[in-house]
C-alpha cells in the first residue's frame, strides 16, 4: 500500500481491493475487517465499506467482507460508469473454494437498479463455476484434459472435465483447471440478466490468461499473476528510483486483475 500511495502522489491513481482465499487464512491473527481498516488508512485507497453488501453471508462458506462498488463521474459530477468489487470468499468445509453468495447478489441487483444500471465492470478473486461450461468437454483419458470437483445446490458432488485446448471463441491460454468457484449461487446469471456489466475479471489461476467473449452476456477474463517472492524482492529495493517503482506497481495491478 505504501507503493500505491507513492503512485497516487505522482500520478493521482487510486486503488481498491477485493479479498481472496488467502486473505482468510490469517483470520485467527487478523480479520478481514482489520485488514480493510489498514487499507482504508492509506491515502491512495478509494474503496469503502458497505455493511449491507455482505450482510447475511457466511454459514458453511464463511463470512464475506468488503464487497462494494465505485461510481465513475464525468466532468459534471454525473455518474457514468460503475466498478463492482465482490468478496468471493475463501474455502468451504465441504471441499474446494467458495463463491459470491446470494445476499451479495441480491445487494448487487438492488444497488445496480438504484444507480441506473450504468455500464460496468466487475472484479473478484475466485472464478465463477460457470466458466467450465464455455470450454470443450473432454474425457478423463484425454492427455489435454483437466478435471475439477463441484457441489450442486442440493449438496451433491460432481465433476467436470474439460480440454486445455481452447475453442475458437476463447482467446488466451489455459494451463490447468480454472480452480475455485466450486459452488454456484447464481452470480453470473444475475450479471447476464442485469445486462450492463460488460465483463467480470478474476485472478486466482496463476499462469492462465484467457478471455471469453459472450455476445449478449458478461465477458469473462483472467490474467497472469506474478509470484509473491518476485514482487517482494523488487519492492524491497529502496534504492530503485520512484518512477521505476511506480511503473512496476502499475504492472502489478494488471497482473493481479
Amino acid at each position: 500500500m505504501n507503493v500505491f500511495d507513492r503512485i497516487y502522489d505522482d500520478f493521482g491513481a487510486r486503488v481498491t481491493m477485493v479479498y481472496g482465499n488467502h486473505d482468510n487464512e490469517a483470520a485467527k491473527t487478523i480479520t478481514k475487517a482489520e485488514q480493510f481498516a489498514i487499507y482504508a488508512a492509506h491515502r491512495s485507497f478509494v474503496g469503502h465499506y458497505i455493511a449491507e453488501a455482505d450482510e447475511g453471508t457466511g454459514g458453511e462458506q464463511g463470512q464475506h467482507y468488503g464487497t462494494h462498488n465505485l461510481l465513475i463521474m464525468n466532468s459534471e459530477a454525473t455518474p457514468v460508469f460503475c466498478l463492482w468489487m465482490f468478496d468471493s470468499g475463501s474455502y468451504d468445509p465441504r471441499g474446494g473454494c467458495s463463491c459470491v453468495q446470494k445476499p451479495q447478489i441480491d445487494w448487487f441487483k438492488a444497488a445496480n437498479a438504484a444507480t441506473g444500471k450504468l455500464p460496468s465492470l466487475a472484479f473478484q478473486h475466485l472464478p465463477v463455476a460457470d466458466v467450465y461450461d464455455f470450454f470443450i468437454p473432454a474425457g478423463e483419458g484425454d492427455p489435454d484434459a483437466v478435471t475439477a470437483d463441484f457441489v450442486d445446490e442440493q449438496g451433491n458432488p460432481y465433476t467436470k472435465t474439460i480440454s486445455t485446448i481452447l475453442p475458437p471463441n476463447i482467446k488466451g491460454e489455459l494451463t490447468w483447471a480454472p480452480g475455485g468457484g466450486y459452488f454456484n449461487e447464481g452470480q453470473l446469471t444475475a450479471l447476464d440478466e442485469a445486462g450492463n456489466v460488460l465483463a467480470l475479471f478474476w485472478g486466482h489461476n496463476h499462469n492462465c490468461t484467457y478471455e471469453i467473449q459472450r455476445p449478449g452476456g458478461t465477458d469473462l477474463a483472467t490474467g497472469t499473476v506474478q509470484h509473491d517472492e518476485q514482487l517482494g524482492e523488487y519492492l524491497r529495493r529502496d534504492s530503485v528510483p520512484a518512477p521505476a517503482v511506480a511503473d512496476r506497481a502499475i504492472r502489478i495491478i494488471i497482473y493481479t486483475a
